[in-house]
């Protein structure tokens, strides 16, 4: 076994109710993961998701494959968020960003295609 080989990226943003987004989260990896952790290392001003539950994600951490980060639907901007999966053989490298080739997670909610629940 060796260590995961981890892609991670946003799978969709959904307006549940008045005034929440939630950004779903999705990861795939190679390598045999045995934990998951995403971190949310920035986000816009005005957001409160370093404090406190916010969907899977308590202070900005969250521990399963495919989280759920719940959003301000007012908050414009960028969210900076990691994943790293974990294995006996050690921790991956974090995901690559497909747009810029960081290595990161960005999640521009301004960007985002936005599905209303109740029209669905």
């Amino acid at each position: 076994m060796s260590k995961p080989i981890v892609t991670c990226l946003p799978d969709v943003v959904i307006l549940w109710d008045a005034g929440t987004r939630i950004i779903q989260l999705g990861a795939t990896a190679a390598g045999s993961p045995t934990g998951w952790r995403w971190d949310v290392l920035s986000a816009p001003d005005g957001s409160f998701v370093f404090v406190g539950a916010h969907g899977d994600f308590v202070n900005g951490v969250a521990f399963i494959q495919n989280p759920r980060l719940h959003i301000d639907a007012e908050l414009v901007g960028t969210f900076v968020i990691r994943c790293v999966a974990t294995n006996d053989e050690g921790a991956s490298d974090p995901a690559t960003d497909l747009e810029g080739g960081q290595q990161l997670v960005v999640v521009k909610s301004k960007l985002l295609k936005i599905y209303d629940r109740k029209s669905t």
